[in-house]
């Protein structure tokens, strides 16, 4: 890593191609360069978002910075949606629209970060996620409420697969605030 002062656009552009597997030789191309893309970024969208400068699963897998086809049939979407499809099961990462609302892959290493930066947080002092593993981890379906921006009215939600993490207090209904 250069010097403060001998840090130029250049060396941050490189490095964030070779970080985010934007160049030919880095490509990711099996499904476990998929698990190990993930878990070095921490997180990353499935695919590109204009004007935000993030890693994405579709850029890593086509080896450089493309724009996403409106084909079907492009040979890189049918292998952003594989390689997903694949390993969904396998509970490498959580999958959802996490940042910005956009298709959002987390590493489980990272994941209590962003659940800490939500409204959905229990007591961390008592909490110790990295003893128990995926063992103190549960799936289960969480119902809440949110006012419509546009009508104003509240409306109910759900979340099929929202991994809740434990909590020593009861838990307690949403009010509306």
């Amino acid at each position: 890593m250069p010097d403060l002062t001998t840090m130029t656009a250049e060396w941050v552009a490189e490095q964030r191609e070779h970080n985010y597997r934007r160049t030919p030789a880095r490509r990711v191309q099996t499904v476990e360069e998929v698990r190990a893309f993930v878990q070095e970024a921490g997180f990353c969208h499935f695919w590109p978002i204009q004007g935000v400068e993030m890693p994405n699963l579709f850029h890593a897998i086509a080896g450089r910075v493309r724009s996403v086809p409106n084909e079907h049939d492009d040979p890189d979407i049918g292998k952003c949606w594989g390689r997903k499809d694949e390993s969904l099961d396998k509970r490498w990462w959580y999958y959802g629209k996490l940042i910005r609302r956009r298709a959002t892959m987390v590493s489980l290493d990272l994941l209590p970060a962003f659940y800490a930066c939500s409204d959905n947080f229990g007591d961390w002092s008592t909490t110790s996620w990295r003893s128990t593993g995926t063992a103190g981890r549960r799936w289960r379906r969480r119902t809440f409420t949110r006012r419509c921006w546009r009508t104003g009215r509240w409306t109910r939600l759900s979340c099929a697969r929202k991994r809740v993490w434990p909590t020593t207090a009861p838990s307690t209904s949403l009010t509306r605030r």
